[in-house]
């Protein structure tokens, strides 16, 4: 998660918080961080989707799993038009 504090938390806490659904993977997946940036991510990150006015970062999923992201949190709407990379998603 780049520099700073990082509390461990599992998917299952991260689909509470967010109030998603877990897609695939287990709710037991351990998580370290948190990040919505694919050049900060780190190993056992939630990579946090955002879509904003230049970029859409659902199209950086893949380059955040290469990154090491753990799980990914995506747009329920883009859920429903596309399949997300393998691995954990909410």
């Amino acid at each position: 998660m780049g520099a700073g504090l990082s509390i461990p938390f599992r998917i299952a806490e991260a689909e509470k918080w967010s109030e998603g659904v877990l897609a695939s993977g287990s709710p037991e997946t351990q998580l370290s961080g948190v990040s919505i940036d694919t050049r900060t991510i780190g190993p056992g990150d939630l990579f946090v989707a955002i879509r904003g006015e230049r970029h859409d970062a659902h199209e950086f999923l893949d380059r955040a799993l290469q990154g090491g992201a753990a799980a990914l949190l995506v747009e329920r709407s883009w859920l429903k038009q596309n399949v997300a990379p393998e691995g954990p998603a909410l």
